[in-house]
């Protein structure tokens, strides 16, 4: 008898988390649209990899497809919603903006905060795409002119036919 309680015990208590999480992810869904991130379900499965069906389905019910590896992939879809707190309620609802770095923190030549770091390294590699990205636009110019010089001396050719 006492195994029996303890079973309906944690199956009781199961599914009341599993009732938290999903007012958790509710929560969430309704932040994202209030901050206008999203507009529909369907942009939620979009961004999640999902079928429509399936998120409501979730978002209806719960149930054994709220699961956390759904969670994870909520969050990494939407980095605007902390895991800890879609997970397991700890800390706030929204991430920290990432133009907010009054927590971050600068150690030697790394750059801290909002769980990122940016090394030096990567700011190194960022340089170097922006090069890479600036020979592309001048090649794409020297393009341009080229053919506009083409276009030009058509005209002349047929401003000299026609004249």
């Amino acid at each position: 008898m006492v195994e029996i309680q303890s079973d309906f015990n944690l199956v009781l208590t199961n599914k009341v988390c599993d009732m938290e999480k999903l007012d958790r992810l509710k929560k969430a869904v309704a932040y994202l649209k209030g901050q206008q991130i999203i507009k529909t379900q369907r942009e939620v499965a979009d961004a999640m990899g999902f079928h429509k069906s399936t998120i409501s389905l979730i978002l209806n019910r719960g149930g054994k497809y709220l699961t956390e590896s759904f969670l994870i992939k909520f969050c990494d879809a939407f980095r605007e919603i902390s895991r800890d707190w879609l997970i397991h309620e700890k800390g706030e609802m929204a991430n920290q903006s990432i133009g907010d770095i009054s927590h971050s923190t600068a150690v030697g030549n790394n750059v801290n905060g909002s769980g990122n770091v940016i090394t030096n390294n990567d700011i190194s590699k960022m340089i170097e795409l922006q090069k890479g990205y600036q020979k592309v636009i001048q090649k794409n110019q020297e393009q341009l002119d080229k053919s506009q010089e083409q276009i030009d001396r058509l005209i002349g050719i047929i401003e000299k036919i026609n004249h």
